[in-house]
């Protein structure tokens, strides 16, 4: 018989409204291949200022379209950060615990735990309900906390970081597997002298690497059945530079104004940047677009996830931007994968030591400053069309690699060996 898992993933919620996302895509996969998957998500919907209501409950267990038991946890509102995101965390630790006790009773027990982290109080609750019903924990890594802060310059390296990296350690110990979203894991955990060979006390042998990806039946499908019609997208003799997602300060989106201000130092007038998303700097780059005076950057807002592949189609090439520091271990933003499935080049101005585009061959990757990164979207829109044809193939290729089919694959190896 199949096992029962129980997927804790804080922002899950979020993936069922938009039916896609990680862990919406891998529990579908789970479902399809016979296993029972369950998915513990908050009430608190984030990056979309809304949350579902419970009233005085403390959880409820809703259907899915997938077949996949949701249980919605109720959590504070997370509102604009700070102290109300730290009670937002808080909340869903205790009553992810309280709901999985009062869901085991009703509907069995888990076989395995499967804590993914937006944070590591999920992942403290996975271990914890893990040991409870006796069973193995599963612990996916996906954003280094506190590394990732420290080197982009938003936290300093201080009494609180120093507790938190002891965390992190006891965290990665207990673990019965390590599942990093980031290909460079090891090497961070070598660098802090954590694993066996340095004397620490982790063994790399239970660390696996299943990056982010994308599901690309139905990235093609929501291409054709959500189409967005949009003047900035289908004008004619534009060149379309698309960013889609988190608008934060984590994305250094800002620096796309900037470089639409280089491009026209480059008597580039064909060139349209255009700025899908949603976050807590919006505001900001609205204003900062406003007062340029620029006409070839625009803000679109937001659109549903669904309608993403028919904008990232249209464009001509995709492209992130990061904060210094937040990509050193490897890239693992969801954005990158649905980039790929489009078939469409991307350029990433970040500073990885392992990149999925250079390895693929489809685009451009590498730390920039706004002029530099002008120029390269100026020299991107001026190749021969063999040559932007054959970066778009390598997207393409490059997308099959990271096919939820693909990565769940790799998640059920690491199931079974436990």
């Amino acid at each position: 018989m199949k096992k029962n898992i129980w997927v804790l993933n804080h922002y899950a919620t979020g993936h069922f409204y938009e039916k896609g996302g990680r862990h919406f895509w891998i529990s579908e996969q789970l479902k399809k291949r016979g296993y029972r998957p369950v998915v513990f998500g908050a009430s608190d919907l984030h990056n979309y200022d809304k949350s579902i209501e419970l009233g005085k409950k403390k959880f409820k267990v809703v259907k899915t379209g997938i077949k996949v038991p949701l249980v919605i946890v109720k959590v504070h509102a997370e509102e604009s950060g700070g102290i109300h995101r730290v009670l937002n965390m808080v909340d869903y630790y205790r009553n992810v615990q309280y709901a999985a006790k009062k869901y085991a009773a009703r509907y069995g027990k888990p076989d395995i735990i499967y804590a993914s982290s937006v944070h590591p109080l999920t992942l403290i609750a996975g271990q914890k309900l893990a040991r409870k019903y006796h069973v193995p924990c599963i612990c996916e890594i996906r954003d280094l906390w506190p590394e990732t802060m420290v080197l982009m310059g938003i936290w300093k390296k201080n009494l609180l970081t120093k507790m938190m990296y002891l965390g992190e350690k006891w965290i990665y110990k207990k673990a019965d597997a390590l599942v990093f979203t980031m290909e460079g894991a090891p090497e961070y955990i070598k660098g802090r002298k954590w694993d066996r060979q340095s004397g620490g006390c982790i063994d790399l042998d239970k660390i696996y690497h299943i990056n982010n990806g994308v599901d690309l039946k139905r990235f093609k499908k929501n291409a054709e059945a959500y189409q967005v019609e949009d003047d900035d997208l289908s004008e004619d003799g534009r060149f379309v530079v698309n960013y889609t997602g988190s608008i934060r300060a984590a994305n250094s989106v800002s620096d796309l104004v900037e470089t639409a201000r280089y491009l026209k130092e480059l008597h580039n007038e064909k060139v349209k940047i255009l700025i899908w998303g949603a976050g807590d700097y919006v505001e900001e780059l609205c204003e900062m677009i406003d007062n340029s005076g620029l006409d070839n950057i625009r803000y679109k807002g937001v659109v549903k996830k669904v309608m993403i592949p028919s904008v990232l189609i249209q464009g001509d090439v995709n492209v992130y931007t990061f904060r210094d520091g937040g990509t050193k271990y490897g890239i693992d933003l969801n954005k990158c994968f649905e980039y790929l499935a489009s078939g469409k080049p991307l350029i990433g101005n970040d500073d990885t030591l392992f990149s999925v585009i250079r390895k693929y061959d489809c685009g451009v990757e590498k730390k920039m400053d706004a002029k530099e990164l002008a120029e390269v979207i100026h020299k991107m829109s001026e190749l021969a069309p063999q040559e932007y044809a054959r970066l778009c193939d390598n997207a393409s290729a490059a997308a099959k690699e990271f096919d939820f089919s693909v990565l769940t694959g790799k998640l059920i190896n690491i199931i079974e060996n436990l």
